[in-house]
């Protein structure tokens, strides 16, 4: 059975190497192994960014970004969540079926609300849209960090809820090797919650991989045009540098 991946991006801000290293890079190898579905989440986004001039600013650059790291259109698929009205149609249809105790437990929930994260019905109901991108498309891999786990197992059930339901088969296609839709034992968590982590850190060489703001982003130009290093800088580039030759493989 071919493998269809799903990768959705969310445009909250200006990507960084850490998310280039952490999710752009694996997404976009994945190409050459089966088919692969990528969406900007615009509505997924809507749960923080209130802007719509900056959110339409940041689908514009995650595009460019992802096509410009090797995401080809002739091989995969590429749209904007908001241009298909059907997974709000769904998401709509499986929220009357979920019970409100199950996204009550959800921990990525409950979180977010202990960091006073502005606790909003689209905050809370985000699995419910989750498992309506994933169902949507048919997929049997979703890459997801272990922070996104449960947000899987979630779909699973509202999956089965509604087969139930409505007597239909509404479900991923099997993939054998692929038990948890994509999740993998030991795979770390998704590259945003490693960043909120290495941002809290004091490492310049973290704060420089994963700062949106910093010289970390994947546009962001040298300060002033300033080429010396001295002192934190110094660090940084060298994990910079470390992270481009393990990714370049050894010389000759």
């Amino acid at each position: 059975m071919t493998p269809r991946t799903l990768t959705g991006i969310q445009p909250t801000g200006t990507l960084h190497l850490g998310n280039y290293f952490g999710a752009m890079r694996p997404a976009i190898d994945a190409q050459s192994r089966g088919e692969c579905f990528y969406f900007i989440a615009d509505y997924h986004s809507m749960t923080a960014l209130f802007d719509p001039a900056e959110r339409r600013r940041n689908t514009l650059g995650v595009a460019l970004d992802w096509l410009a790291c090797g995401l080809d259109p002739a091989k995969s698929v590429f749209w904007r969540q908001s241009d298909v009205p059907e997974v709000t149609e769904l998401a709509w249809i499986l929220g009357t079926l979920v019970p409100k105790g199950m996204l009550e437990r959800a921990t990525s929930y409950k979180d977010k609300v202990a960091k006073d994260i502005a606790p909003n019905f689209g905050l809370f109901a985000y699995p419910v849209l989750m498992a309506a991108d994933i169902l949507l498309y048919d997929v049997n891999i979703v890459p997801v960090g272990k922070d996104q786990k449960q947000h899987l197992e979630m779909a699973r059930d509202m999956a089965i809820k509604f087969n139930q339901t409505y007597d239909r088969a509404l479900r991923g296609r099997e993939d054998p090797s692929k038990k948890d839709h994509g999740h993998r034992d030991g795979q770390p968590d998704s590259p945003g919650a490693q960043a909120r982590r290495r941002q809290e850190s004091r490492d310049p060489a973290a704060q420089a991989l994963h700062d949106p703001g910093g010289r970390g982003g994947l546009r962001e130009p040298p300060a002033g045009g300033r080429i010396g290093l001295r002192g934190p800088e110094k660090g940084a580039f060298s994990a910079l540098l470390g992270l481009f030759c393990r990714r370049a493989g050894p010389a000759g």
